[in-house]
C-alpha cells in the first residue's frame, strides 16, 4: 500500500459464519494497515484505547486487534 491508499469494500452474497466480534458479517469497520504492529499498539495503549488483545485471523493468518469506536478526542 506504500503512499497509496487503498479503499477495500467487501460484499460477498453467502459469507462464511463469522459470529464473533469484531469481524462478523454484517458489521461495519475499518482497517488501517501499519508498518510496526507493536508501536501501533504501544501508541493506542498510552491514549487509553481500549482495545482486544492482538491475534491471528483464522481465515486469513495475519494480525489484527479489534477496537470500540470512543467519543473521543486525541
Amino acid at each position: 500500500m506504500g503512499d497509496t491508499y487503498v479503499v477495500e469494500l467487501f460484499s460477498f452474497p453467502n459469507p462464511p459464519a463469522r459470529p464473533s466480534y469484531p469481524e462478523a458479517a454484517g458489521l461495519r469497520h475499518l482497517a488501517f494497515e501499519v508498518n510496526n504492529l507493536a508501536s501501533a499498539v504501544s501508541e493506542l495503549d498510552s491514549k487509553g484505547v481500549k482495545r482486544e488483545p492482538i491475534r491471528t485471523d483464522e481465515y486469513t493468518d495475519r494480525w489484527l486487534l479489534g477496537m470500540e469506536a470512543q467519543e473521543h478526542e486525541y
